[in-house]
């Protein structure tokens, strides 16, 4: 779906890189996963296309959020995040989820992102692997 792959991408080209401390898992539209996943981590970084309004390939980072404020901008069913904030009602574990959301140029059936967002890629990415990093500060 064109842009609404930016978070695959990333994370393909994240798991390509050694970060400290990180596990980049692609869990895609799979919600059955997440909850098997997240035993262990402390902090939850999703990545996804997220319609903001605003300029593409603008990033914007969201902290604490409420899911049920944050869903109806996502471009997937609010399942997935309801999923991880019962997850931690009931284990008390991630102990924070932050969403990094990039605006999209195009969603549309076609494979690969579009070429607005393939040349702003690089940027997005260090962006990405600077707030991982700054999660590590956060407390």
């Amino acid at each position: 779906m064109e842009d609404d792959g930016i978070g695959i991408e990333l994370c393909r080209h994240l798991q390509k890189n050694d970060i400290p401390y990180t596990k980049v898992l692609d869990i895609g539209t799979e919600n059955w996963r997440i909850s098997s996943q997240l035993d262990g981590f402390d902090r939850l970084i999703i990545v996804d296309a997220i319609r903001f309004g605003y300029k593409p390939g603008t990033v914007a980072l969201l902290k604490d959020f409420d899911a049920f404020d944050t869903c109806p901008i996502s471009l997937h069913d609010k399942n997935f995040l309801s999923d991880v904030f019962i997850y931690r009602e009931l284990k008390g574990i991630p102990k924070q989820i932050y969403l990094f959301g990039i605006e999209p140029y195009k969603i549309d059936w076609h494979i690969g992102i579009s070429p607005v967002l393939k040349s702003k890629f690089f940027l997005i990415a260090e962006k990405l692997k600077e707030t991982i990093t700054g999660c590590w500060c956060d407390e």
